[in-house]
């Protein structure tokens, strides 16, 4: 009798050589002649009988070959892990009057006459029950194994900036990368953005870090000695404070909110300004066309009105005379830091000019020695000019605010900034 076999293995690790093998010995002490072998590496549990590519190219030969009425495996297990997908599997062959022998039971679906082994069928299916129950102890053993792991907090890959992993598997700092780490946070703290960490890391530490890495850094509770795994709360060694940590995040969110949505004409006093005639709430009226740019009492039947411009220097010049008992020293910190980033973009800028004058002395020697033509000599010349060019221009520009920063530091303090959205955002508190 003609038949065909159905072998599987879990993952490519596994031996489908070997199960081949098996079922060639199995088809001779049957007397069968093995006509084809099919074969899937996939775990039964991950994927349906039905989803399986080598099974359905067996289905489709059996359709195709009805004089084809065996299938071989080698064990239950092969066919699937799920006690009704096994139980359907069967029934759907018996209909179709297809025998399936189980090597190591020695036992067949159907008897001699075609009909259901009910003994078969009662062991198969009990077998069934047991795979589907050992696939879901397997998969409660794994699941405990990563928890406990993430317990003793070796679930780590290492590739979090500041740390690498110790000889216990366990994180640990990483005493090159950690001041790199702590230096972007101190800089968040100050407030300066994400690019001009950047430069400054760059310029200090001759490491290169994407607008987004570094955000991605600061985020993280990881440095702050907070780590959670597998919903699991762990604690490590922090490289930052807590307070640092904090600061940078919401120096971070501060500067989302200030790139808010801004106004045309924003109300300073929003909410904040009644009329002294009546108590009734006043709002802002601006129509420059009709050259009204007033606060107005909502009492129609009052029309006491303020002059809107008079009103804004009123609180820029109180607010100011407040910041000079309060907040030039922090002020002059804030200048001090953007010097900082300027002199790191200048430092790298000059770097960046070095590397292009060496790459012009490089092309010009290759031209000289015969390893460039005429046009690949022209076209390398003038793209290593034109980034010259906007360097350069790049390098003019930081100089005239570097210099202008330090003259700040020099003057008096403007406390409060001229642009109204901004100023709304200073003093709302």
């Amino acid at each position: 009798m003609k038949t065909v076999a159905y072998v599987r293995i879990s993952s490519a690790e596994q031996d489908l050589q070997r199960q081949i093998e098996d079922i060639k010995n199995f088809a001779k002490s049957k007397n069968f002649e093995l006509v084809r072998t099919f074969s899937d590496t996939i775990s039964a549990s991950k994927m349906l009988i039905s989803e399986r590519e080598g099974f359905v190219n067996m289905d489709k030969y059996l359709l195709s070959n009805i004089n084809v009425k065996n299938i071989l495996v080698i064990e239950v297990s092969r066919l699937g892990r799920k006690h009704l997908e096994i139980l359907n599997t069967i029934e759907k062959y018996h209909k179709r009057g297809i025998n399936i022998h189980v090597k190591d039971l020695n036992l067949s679906t159907l008897d001699s006459k075609g009909e259901k082994s009910y003994l078969a069928n009662m062991v198969i299916s009990l077998l069934g029950s047991m795979a589907e129950n050992e696939t879901r102890l397997l998969g409660e053993r794994i699941k405990s194994g990563k928890l406990e792991k993430a317990r003793q907090g070796v679930s780590f890959n290492a590739k979090t900036t500041g740390y690498k992993k110790g000889p216990d598997g366990l994180p640990m700092i990483d005493e090159e990368e950690a001041p790199i780490v702590k230096r972007m946070f101190e800089l968040a703290s100050k407030s300066i953005g994400m690019r001009s960490i950047s430069e400054v890391i760059k310029d200090e530490f001759c490491r290169d870090f994407k607008s987004g890495t570094i955000g991605g850094i600061l985020r993280n509770p990881f440095y702050k000695g907070e780590r959670t795994s597998k919903n699991i709360n762990i604690e490590l060694e922090p490289i930052i404070s807590k307070k640092l940590w904090k600061n940078a995040n919401d120096s971070v969110d501060s500067r989302k909110h200030y790139a808010s949505r801004q106004y045309v004409h924003p109300n300073l006093v929003q909410g904040k300004i009644y009329c002294k005639l009546c108590d009734n709430a006043m709002h802002q009226v601006v129509i420059l066309k009709a050259r009204s740019n007033i606060y107005r009492c909502k009492n129609k039947s009052c029309g006491n009105s303020i002059n809107r411009p008079w009103l804004q220097e009123v609180i820029k010049q109180v607010m100011n005379q407040y910041g000079k008992k309060t907040k030039d020293e922090f002020i002059r910190g804030k200048i001090k830091d953007e010097i900082k980033v300027i002199t790191s973009r200048l430092n790298n800028i000059k770097k960046d000019l070095d590397t292009k004058n060496k790459a012009t002395t490089t092309i010009t020697i290759k031209y000289a020695e015969g390893k460039l033509t005429d046009d690949n000599y022209i076209s390398a010349l003038n793209k290593i000019t034109n980034d010259i060019i906007n360097i350069e221009k790049e390098k003019k520009f930081l100089s005239k605010q570097e210099f202008n920063y330090r003259i700040s530091l020099k003057n008096e303090i403007e406390h409060f900034s001229n642009d109204l959205n901004i100023l709304k955002k200073q003093i709302q508190d």
